[in-house]
Formats: C-alpha cells, sequence, structure tokens
C-alpha cells in the first residue's frame, strides 16, 4: 500500500512480524544467540508495553496528482517519522532496524530534533564479520544517503522530539531479522552520564567488527541536487 500511518510498541510489530523489544540492548539478556526468547522480561518497568513507541506515515500526502503519478511511475515513496527524546534503559529511542533485500539506497532528511544514523555492513550475506560500522550525527536540515548492503538503525540523541523524512523504492523490502537476531548493532548507541551518545560493543557479534566510524553529513551533495537546509521533495517537480 502507498498511504499507510503505522506506529511501532515495545511488543509485536505487523511491518516486522515479531516484537521489537528484542531489537534492543536490555534483550541480550532475555534471549539466546539465535535470538530466541529464554525468559519473558517485565516490559512494564518502561511503561506500557503496548503504548507507541515511534510513529510515522508511509507514502506522504502530495496535493498534486501530477507529480504523486511521478512518484508511482519511479517507483518511489516519500515517508516521514516521529521519535520522541528519551531512552529504554540506557539506550537511546531507536528503530528497530533492517536492511532492504533489495540492495536499493535511501536518502534520509533529518526535519526536527537532533539524531543519529548507525549503519554496517557485513562482509557477506548473514556473516558475523563485519566490513564497515559508521555513526552519522544529524541536525535539522541535513541530508543522508544510506548506502546499499548497509543495514541501518535512526536514533533520537536529543532532547526534544526528532522527526525525519526519507525516499525509499517501494521495492526495497525491509528485512528485520539479523539485527533482531543479533539484539541491535555491533554496537549500541546509550546516553552517558555526560548526557552525551557512548558506543558500547555488543557481544552478540562474534566475528570481526572494526572500530566505528563517527561523521556528520556533507553540507551539499551536487550529484543528487542536496544542499543543507533545502527539503528534498523539492526534487520532485
Amino acid at each position: 500500500t502507498f498511504l499507510r500511518d503505522w506506529a511501532k510498541t515495545l511488543g509485536d510489530n505487523l511491518r516486522s512480524r515479531d516484537a521489537l523489544w528484542k531489537s534492543l540492548k536490555f534483550a541480550v539478556d532475555f534471549t539466546d544467540e539465535e535470538g530466541n526468547v529464554v525468559v519473558h522480561p517485565d516490559l512494564t518497568q518502561f511503561g506500557n508495553p503496548e503504548a507507541v513507541l515511534y510513529c510515522g506515515h508511509q507514502g506522504v500526502y502530495w496535493n498534486d496528482p501530477v507529480l504523486l503519478e511521478l512518484i508511482r511511475q519511479h517507483k518511489l515513496r516519500p515517508d516521514v517519522a516521529v521519535f520522541p527524546a528519551g531512552t529504554i534503559g540506557d539506550e537511546y529511542v531507536r528503530t528497530e532496524g533492517h536492511h532492504h533485500l533489495s540492495g536499493l539506497p535511501e536518502v534520509y532528511e533529518t526535519i526536527y530534533g537532533r539524531n543519529g544514523y548507525l549503519l554496517f555492513k557485513t562482509v557477506s550475506e548473514d556473516s558475523e564479520d563485519i566490513e564497515d560500522v559508521v555513526f552519522v550525527f544529524a541536525e535539522a536540515g541535513d541530508h543522508t544517503i544510506f548506502p546499499p548492503g548497509y543495514q541501518h538503525i535512526n536514533i533520537n540523541i536529543g532532547e526534544t522530539a526528532f522527526v525525519m523524512t526519507d525516499w525509499v523504492s517501494i521495492e526495497a523490502h525491509s528485512d528485520f531479522k539479523y539485527i533482531k537476531r543479533h539484539n541491535g548493532a555491533p554496537y549500541w548507541v546509550v546516553k552517558g552520564e555526560d548526557e552525551r551518545p557512548q558506543f558500547v560493543r555488543n557481544p552478540r557479534y562474534k566475528g570481526r567488527v572494526p572500530a566505528i566510524r563517527l561523521v556528520r553529513p556533507a553540507p551539499e551533495i551536487p550529484e543528487f541536487g542536496l544542499k543543507k537546509g533545502e527539503p528534498m521533495f523539492n526534487l520532485v517537480r
């Protein structure tokens, strides 16, 4: 479906067909190395487990039918998502994480707030060896390109809500299993005592894991027509 609203809770979710909590840092104490639940956690320690953790809309509404048809013809879909500030345990509120089976890239724009995009690439499909891990510090107006083949998690590291939009292929086909089996990415992003993000190595990854690279988005990406502060949805004319 091109137009659809959605919401995620700590419990089971239709989009990933599994419990979101299993992708989080605290889940390492409740699952085995294959991602199977060995003891069920008391999710009420984090509030109402059925409350919305974050939400969004798949296929943002366009009031120009010509532009909407152009987007459909190119098999693109604009999305928007909203994340509250806060933590689950010591881990920042974030997506459960996934990658795209189609091997296609995505373009993200930070609309409001301050966030991080955590991306990593395995050496080969389902490998325990990691080729690259990068954390992108982003703020309002920034654009970030997710390269093909990278798993990704979007994180609110700010003190306010974080709002993002993206362009994604309707043939992207998200897969959540790898990150969920490992209770997250190769590094967890937690709120340190100094109120700043800290990066904690995830022991679920038994293979080679390189040091995490910390970067910021380029202010301009001319080959894609992207410039900080200019809405990427304006690319469709």
